[in-house]
């Protein structure tokens, strides 16, 4: 089953040099105006301004490309009065078991153009203001991947991450050559939806057999979501004609009827899928929920997702889909206490949060809990049965 818009496309008239090129226009110049608006100001605006805001890849691995990296930000200390701060917050000791407070730690998040870092900032800026003796540089960084590596070489301290990219990384598959380890969860932020765009009358993703099909770059996280949703439905990438293109260039090849579909795995409304809407039909493939639970049954960090009616332009009703989560995740450096005052904060802190980025919303201790497949951090952990949230205990063993 699937939603398709439908009105009725006029094809550009004139050479083809040109049609591409105000194809390139159409595409790109939205783009660079959300990436402009997200560094400018931190926020989102009508689209996502993480990395789908660029046109990069869902899975955070590339969400800096072509951004500000490495670039140390102090966030600046909130004065919020000591009648806010959580009661007995600041007086956790870990006994000498890791790093306690006061501490000054690290964030890595992604670039600066992105989701990631707006966000660290907006959560960094809150957790000080309610945990005494807690200062947080927030890292602009090349996101997921890297930050996952720079946790284990104990570089950072804490990051930004998405789900499917930590259970990689913990089992040595897809992005990583071997296992790495020395970091663990503490919570699911919000989710990455993946969205399925294909020409009109497709239907479903077995419609995709033999059609042209952007799948990402090589290497990007959204390659491996293809891959796995694809093996739900008993495909390979060998019963399509792949395409490796980053999402705006997928967005300029659909519309010049280069390709017939392509994959993104990035926040609803994602521009590059957005921006199709006034210039091409097209309809969002749903993944059913008999293909779902076996997607989720082999790969545990996917969870259900529903794109609601309206997301994009003549497409009025829901669309059901999976999706993957960005998380936070702490080094095992870090002790228990501390990770547990700012587990605490972090759900304390949601309307702070979600008043400086709009993906705050999603904060929640069950949801937080949801398809992540890594252990989680002891101090998480406490936080999570205080509040009387089960937490599946993910078999590692599993590759």
């Amino acid at each position: 089953m699937s939603m398709m818009r439908k009105h009725k496309a006029c094809a550009p008239a004139g050479p083809r040099r040109l049609r591409k090129a105000a194809l390139a226009f159409a595409v790109l110049l939205p783009l660079l105006l959300l990436a402009c608006a997200a560094c400018g100001s931190g926020q989102e605006g009508g689209v996502s301004a993480g990395q789908e805001s660029a046109g990069q890849q869902g899975s955070g691995v590339a969400e800096s490309a072509g951004q500000q990296t490495g670039a140390d930000v102090v966030v600046p200390r909130q004065d919020t009065g000591g009648d806010r701060r959580l009661e007995n917050i600041a007086q956790w000791d870990d006994g000498g078991q890791g790093i306690g407070l006061p501490a000054k730690l690290t964030l890595g998040t992604g670039g600066t153009g992105g989701t990631y870092y707006p966000y660290g900032s907006a959560a960094a800026a809150a957790l000080m203001g309610q945990i005494e003796g807690l200062d947080v540089t927030v890292l602009a960084t090349g996101a997921s991947q890297a930050n996952l590596y720079a946790l284990a070489d104990g570089s950072i301290d804490m990051a930004i991450a998405q789900n499917d990219v930590m259970d990689y990384a913990a089992k040595g598959t897809a992005l990583f050559v071997e296992a790495l380890g020395g970091f663990s969860a503490v919570a699911g932020l919000y989710p990455e939806p993946c969205q399925i765009v294909a020409r009109p009358g497709t239907g479903s993703v077995e419609g995709l057999r033999g059609k042209n099909v952007s799948i990402g770059e090589i290497g990007s996280g959204v390659s491996f979501n293809a891959v796995e949703i694809l093996e739900a439905y008993g495909m390979s990438v060998l019963d399509v004609k792949v395409y490796h293109l980053g999402y705006s260039e997928s967005a300029l090849a659909y519309m010049d009827g280069a390709i017939d579909a392509f994959f993104c795995v990035a926040g609803a409304p994602t521009a590059a899928v957005a921006v199709l809407a006034p210039l091409r039909d097209f309809e969002l493939l749903e993944i059913s929920s008999e293909h779902a639970d076996r997607l989720i049954g082999r790969y545990p960090f996917y969870t259900r997702y529903t794109i609601a009616g309206g997301t994009y332009e003549g497409i009025g009703e829901d669309v059901e889909t999976v999706a993957v989560k960005a998380a936070l995740v702490a080094s095992d450096r870090l002790g228990g206490d501390l990770v547990y005052a700012m587990t605490k904060a972090l759900f304390a802190c949601k309307g702070e949060i979600a008043a400086a980025h709009s993906k705050g919303a999603f904060l929640d201790p069950a949801y937080a809990t949801e398809g992540i497949s890594i252990p989680f951090h002891p101090g998480a952990l406490r936080y999570y049965e205080e509040a009387g949230v089960q937490i599946w205990a993910p078999d590692m063993t599993q590759p």
